[in-house]
Order: C-alpha cells, then sequence, then structure tokens
C-alpha cells in the first residue's frame, strides 16, 4: 500500500502505474554505490599503472648492459649536461629580456622627445611665424614637423611591438628556471635512489608517467564514455534498421485460459499431456483413473538437444483413453522448477492453423493430439547486426491445435495487440529484454533503444528493449526486480551465463 512504512531492507512497494520502488535504490543508496564503484575503478586503475611501471623498471632492468652505479653516474651526468643547457638558456632569456627592457626605456624617452617637439612645432607654427615668417622658413618647419611625426609613430610602433615580445620573454625565463628546478630535483631523486629496483622505478616513471596516468584516467571515465557511446552512437544505428518478421501469415490469435498456482487441464478423448515431473498435483489413482500413463525421453525429436537444454526431458505422459468423457488432471506450480521459478500457471490455447512463437524454458507441459508428435518449426536468422545485438539466432514456432501451459514466477500477461478501428493505427508494445515469453509469429520485433540514459547507466535496464509490432498476441512474464538476489552474486552470474547461451538457439 502507498504510503506504508516498512524497515525491511528488501521491501517493495507498487506505485499506482504498477511500477515497482525498491527502499535500496533511494539517493543515498545510489550515492553510496557510486562512491563504491568510483573507489573501486580508481584502485583498479591505479594498480594497472602500477603494473605497467613495474613491466617497464623490470624491461629497462632486464637490457641494461651496464651495472646499476655506472647507469646511475650516466644518468646523472646527463642531467648535469641537461642542468647547463638550462643555465644558457637561462642566460640568454635574462639578456633578452634586459635588452627589451632597456630599449623599452629608450623608446619611451624617444617618444616623449618627439612628442615635446611635435607640440612645440604647432605652437610656432599657429603663432606670428606662421603669419609673418618668410616663405623657405615656413616650408623647413613644415619638414620638421612631419619629420618629428614619423619620429613619434616609429617609437610608439616600436614600443608596441616590445610590449607583445616581453610577455613571451618573460615566459622563456620562467621556463628556463622551472627547468633547472627540475633538473635538480631529478638529479637529487637519482643520486637517493641507491638500490636497483628503486633506481629502475625511478627511470620507468620518467619514461611512462604520461601513459600510467592516462590509464588511471581510462578506467575511471572509459566505462562512462563507452556507456554514451553506446547508448547516443550505437543504439540511434540498431534501431534505425527494418524490422524483421517470421511469416506473414496471420492465423487466429491465441488466448489466455485457466491460471494460477494450481490449474486443471481437460484432457479430451484422443489428446495427450506431456508435462514436466513433479507439476502433476497428485498422481494417485483418483487423478490417474481413465488415463494411460507413460514417460516420454525428448518433448521432440527434430530437436533433442533443445529439449534437453531447456528441461523438457522424461517427462510425464498422460492419455485419454475414455471414449467421450473429457479428463480434468490438476497441475500444480512448483518453485525452483521451470525456467522462472514456476509458481503459477497458465494454459495457453493455440487453436487449429495458428501458431505462437514460444521460448521452451517457459513451457511446463503441452496437450495436444494423441497420434501426432508436437508441431515445432525451427526459424534460423542470418548472423546479422539484429541477431547479434539480440543474441538469438533461432525462433521456435508452436503450431496448434495445442495447449501451451506456461510456467511463471510471478504469472503470465496476456497482451492482445490489436488494430485501432477509429484512427487505424497499428499496436507496438514494448517490453524489456527478456521479459517477452512468447509472441505471435505475424508481428515485426526490433530492438529498441532504452527509454531512460539514466537507468541504463545504473544498471537498471538493458540498453535495447523489444519492441513488437503488428496485430498479435504478446506473452509478458511479470517479473518484480530484484526478486533474485537471494541466489547471491556467483548464482546469478552463472544463471545469466546459461541464459544467454540457451537464448542463442530461441530456448
Amino acid at each position: 500500500m502507498k504510503g506504508e512504512k516498512n524497515d525491511d531492507p528488501s521491501f517493495v512497494r507498487l506505485k499506482s502505474d504498477g511500477r515497482v520502488w525498491h527502499r535500496d535504490r533511494s539517493v543515498a543508496f545510489v550515492l553510496k554505490k557510486f562512491l563504491f564503484r568510483f573507489l573501486a575503478r580508481l584502485g583498479a586503475g591505479v594498480l594497472l599503472a602500477a603494473a605497467l611501471l613495474a613491466g617497464r623498471a623490470w624491461w629497462l632492468a632486464a637490457h641494461d648492459p651496464l651495472p646499476v652505479e655506472t647507469r646511475r653516474a650516466a644518468v646523472l651526468d646527463g642531467l648535469a649536461q641537461q642542468r647547463a643547457a638550462q643555465e644558457q638558456t637561462l642566460a640568454a632569456a635574462e639578456a633578452r629580456l634586459e635588452a627589451l627592457q632597456s630599449e623599452s626605456i629608450a623608446r619611451q624617452v624617444e617618444l616623449h622627445q618627439a612628442a615635446r617637439t611635435v607640440e612645440g612645432l604647432h605652437e610656432r607654427k599657429g603663432g606670428w611665424f606662421g603669419w609673418l615668417g618668410k616663405r623657405e622658413g615656413h616650408e623647413a618647419l613644415v619638414q620638421r614637423l612631419a619629420s618629428a611625426e614619423t619620429a613619434r609613430a616609429n617609437a610608439a610602433e616600436r614600443i608596441a611591438g616590445i610590449d607583445a615580445e616581453l610577455p613571451d620573454a618573460l615566459q622563456a625565463w620562467k621556463d628556463a628556471e622551472a627547468g633547472i628546478v627540475a633538473v635538480d630535483k631529478q638529479a637529487r631523486r637519482v643520486s637517493r635512489a641507491k638500490s636497483g629496483p628503486g633506481f629502475y622505478a625511478l627511470q620507468a616513471w620518467n619514461d611512462w608517467r604520461r601513459a600510467a596516468l592516462a590509464v588511471i584516467v581510462l578506467v575511471l571515465v572509459g566505462p562512462w564514455f563507452r556507456l554514451v557511446i553506446l547508448y547516443y552512437g550505437f543504439a540511434p544505428f540498431v534501431t534505425r534498421r527494418h524490422p524483421a518478421r517470421l511469416t506473414d501469415e496471420e492465423g487466429e490469435m491465441p488466448f489466455a485460459g485457466e491460471t494460477g498456482t494450481e490449474v486443471r487441464v481437460q484432457l479430451w478423448p484422443g489428446e495427450r499431456l506431456l508435462v514436466r515431473r513433479g507439476f502433476v498435483a497428485d498422481e494417485g489413482a483418483e487423478v490417474t483413473a481413465g488415463l494411460a500413463q507413460g514417460r516420454r525421453a525428448l518433448l521432440s525429436w527434430r530437436f533433442p538437444l533443445s529439449s534437453l537444454m531447456c528441461g523438457m526431458a522424461r517427462l510425464v505422459e498422460l492419455r485419454n483413453t475414455h471414449a467421450g468423457a473429457p479428463r480434468r488432471v490438476p497441475l500444480r506450480g512448483v518453485i525452483g522448477m521451470g525456467a522462472g521459478g514456476g509458481g503459477e500457471l497458465t494454459i495457453i490455447h493455440v487453436a487449429e492453423g495458428a501458431s505462437l512463437v514460444m521460448r521452451p524454458r517457459w513451457l511446463a507441459g503441452v496437450v495436444g493430439r494423441a497420434d501426432e508428435p508436437v508441431q515445432i518449426r525451427g526459424h534460423w536468422r542470418a548472423p546479422g547486426l539484429r541477431a547479434c545485438v539480440s543474441g538469438q539466432f533461432r525462433h521456435l514456432e508452436f503450431t496448434g491445435p495445442c495447449r501451451l501451459v506456461v510456467a511463471s514466477r510471478r504469472g503470465v500477461k496476456v497482451e492482445q495487440m490489436e488494430t485501432d478501428g477509429e484512427s487505424g493505427r497499428e499496436p507496438a508494445r514494448r517490453a524489456n529484454w527478456g521479459e517477452a515469453i512468447a509472441f505471435s509469429p505475424g508481428l515485426r520485433f526490433r530492438p529498441a533503444r532504452a527509454e531512460s540514459f539514466w537507468s541504463y547507466c545504473r544498471g537498471m535496464s538493458l540498453l535495447f528493449d523489444e519492441l513488437f509490432m503488428g496485430t498479435g498476441v504478446v506473452l509478458l512474464t511479470k517479473r518484480v526486480p530484484g526478486s533474485d538476489r537471494s541466489a547471491g552474486w556467483p548464482g546469478r552470474f552463472l544463471a545469466n551465463r546459461w541464459r544467454g547461451f540457451q537464448k542463442l538457439f530461441g530456448l
């Protein structure tokens, strides 16, 4: 109930829109998980960088023909030469800086004098000399004024050039000083590295320190960068491709019958029930009266390995031998059996001429004609991009007439997809990856990018969902996130790997 309080950390609360909320998805949990992952990646990056530097140090020690003391003396001599070169660079930078400063002062004095001369000539030209002076004197005054203005402009231009050169000269002087400090620091480190491993470790750090820092940054940022590339680059490219379709025929839609933790399968004369062991609620004489019992090695001899891999082997076989009298066989969901735990059973009716594409690992039993084998068709897909993304290269199609008993921990949700009569819009249904148990073969399907990048980044959803389009039916399992946490991470890891292997063959 919404608003209910519970101190159990595994408590699940249903929201009004049917979604689920876990207490451990709170902000504090997310921050703690992010910090834990960040520190774990930082530690992994540091270890990789240390291994890289250790490998470099070992390689230097193994391929150095000189003793350690001789090599240390050679390194110190090289550092001394570097310091001498840096001192020469520093002296040249100081000389250039002093020359620029001296020239700047001289040019400023020249500019000041030229400005005073221009000002005086302007005053003389505008006074009595401009009115009463001789023509030759007036022309000489104009020439002197032009020469003074040219000198002032040249001085101002040179001062601007010096001001532009001063920062570069000052930076060169600072770089030379910093180079001398770095060489001195390196010389002190080499002098303190008395042992061979310490000396070669220092050399490895000097050679590959940028590579080591790049490794740490790559380990820290690489996973998030990869998620961004996959979500915004790779996923749109995949989803733009044309959807797949197994058949163009559209038969009668399958529909769901009885559902619950215990169901009763009605066997008419001439029908046969193949069911996993342990799902028959009561194998006593009252239940099996009038039924021919037997064992069947495999669900289908056309697909022997698939039958073994999905658990449809050594099945219980029940036949109705009474003419005109149906028999009801009780089946009970068994926790821990079937694909999703088998807690609830659902009977799916597939009429004659209809079919259903299904993953048989969710199958608990099949009801069909006693004189005919279970009709299963395999659809192989070319190993293209869509098949590689989905991880499924084959689909198994069950053809009617038959009834399929589906076992799931939380039951099965049947989605009837029909075209809207008013708008004529084609229906579409998005399902989380692995949530779809079965679907009509006439539906078009393709991968769809996850709705939220944040949920994909946090690992709450996969990169792709399954999108079904057209008219048909889709069977979905009702899952609650976190319901399989009790198995522990080794069990979950092995179970996920096994399910991925089964999915390759459509199981």
